[in-house]
């Protein structure tokens, strides 16, 4: 027996089997990207390579045979492309998950990569220091 389950934050209502199956979520980060000007930090911007096309491809074909239901990604245009490349090789929707994000430059973004600043907070947050900097 199967029944609907609407899903405001991802905005769509699909059919969904009433057998209680346990979820399985996994995480991948964006494939290989290239920007519009590469030292220089930002949240927004990127698009695949030929190399991230062929990584999000493959990581589908790890997926394949396996009960995939969505693809959701961050805002990040190097995300959605991402989450598109594999939803639409799984024949699945690819959809924007606001909130999902790895973490924000916030007030780095615009300056360049390198910068004794930028490092310093990096350096932090590798340290496992993620406060704003």
């Amino acid at each position: 027996m199967a029944g609907y389950v609407h899903c405001g934050r991802l905005g769509y209502r699909r059919r969904v089997s009433d057998l209680q199956c346990a979820a399985v979520v996994l995480v991948a980060r964006h494939a290989e990207a290239v920007y519009d000007v590469p030292v220089v930090l930002g949240d927004e911007g990127g698009r695949l390579t030929d190399r991230g096309r062929e990584q999000a491809l493959a990581l589908a074909a790890e997926l394949h045979g396996r009960r995939v239901a969505a693809v959701c990604s961050s805002h990040l245009s190097r995300a959605v492309e991402t989450a598109e490349v594999v939803a639409g090789a799984l024949g699945v929707d690819a959809h924007v998950l606001p909130g999902l994000e790895e973490f924000s430059v916030g007030t780095l973004a615009g300056r360049a990569d390198g910068e004794a600043e930028v490092e310093r907070v990096f350096e932090s947050w590798l340290c496992g220091d993620l406060g704003p900097g």
